[in-house]
């Protein structure tokens, strides 16, 4: 229980310190956790790139079955507040949601011998992500725990470009790619890469609730010398 004491307007750290003990970081493996992951998607892709109602996309694609990836959700008080898929790409493992927009820039980091946390399709709930303004540092914790866990050399961000300036902030991620187009998406994005030497103790010191410790890790992603664990699922089930 969190017996720590808060004045009347409370910080952002004192906020989500607050929040902590009613969060969940679950791994959506089974069928109603992937039906869950895909709904979310689909009324959050629709609503912010303002598609139609009938909007058919392709919701689950190519690296929701890869052996490299994993969709996670994250439940606040019990409720799936936001959904992320995590990619690690290395040369075992070459494509993820990145390599796919920006295959040339990914690539020559691939084979420069680089590991790297890819994450994507990050969706939150509209009325989750009002109720709880905080959700998107919440949420961002599973890279960070990701690029600790599998001991990777950095963590790609490919996002809207306005929401550049947040990542360069909290993050000190850097362009590696001009903005492009997204005929899918209806807006531009743009990859941005933050480097992990030294990101842990930065973060760890600007914002203490990122930390983690290797139990935490071990029962979210797996093993740290398999790619989120997947030999212990039976991921492919139907």
């Amino acid at each position: 229980m969190n017996t720590k004491t808060y004045g009347v307007n409370p910080s952002l750290k004192e906020r989500i310190d607050i929040l902590m003990p009613s969060v969940e970081y679950r791994r959506m493996v089974d069928l109603e956790d992937r039906q869950a992951v895909l709904n979310l998607r689909h009324e959050g892709y629709r609503r912010i790139a303002s598609l139609p109602e009938d909007w058919d996309g392709k919701i689950p694609d190519d690296h929701d079955h890869s052996e490299n990836s994993e969709n996670f959700g994250i439940f606040i008080r019990g409720r799936l507040a936001c959904v992320m898929r995590l990619s690690l790409l290395c040369k075992e493992f070459p494509y993820g949601q990145s390599s796919d927009v920006f295959p040339e820039v990914v690539n020559e980091r691939i084979q420069a011998g680089k590991r790297m946390i890819d994450p994507s399709r990050f969706v939150t709930d509209i009325d989750a992500a009002a109720q709880f303004p905080e959700l998107p540092y919440i949420a961002m914790r599973l890279p960070v725990m990701a690029c600790l866990h599998f001991d990777a050399d950095e963590c790609l961000t490919l996002i809207r470009k306005v929401h550049s300036a947040f990542y360069k902030r909290i993050f000190r991620a850097e362009k590696i790619a001009e903005p492009v187009y997204s005929d899918y998406f209806n807006f531009e994005i743009m990859l941005m890469a933050s480097q992990a030497e030294g990101l842990h103790e930065d973060l760890d010191m600007r914002f203490p609730f990122w930390r983690s410790d290797y139990l935490e890790r071990r029962q979210l992603f797996g093993p740290a010398d398999k790619v989120f664990g997947l030999a212990d699922l039976e991921k492919h089930a139907a």
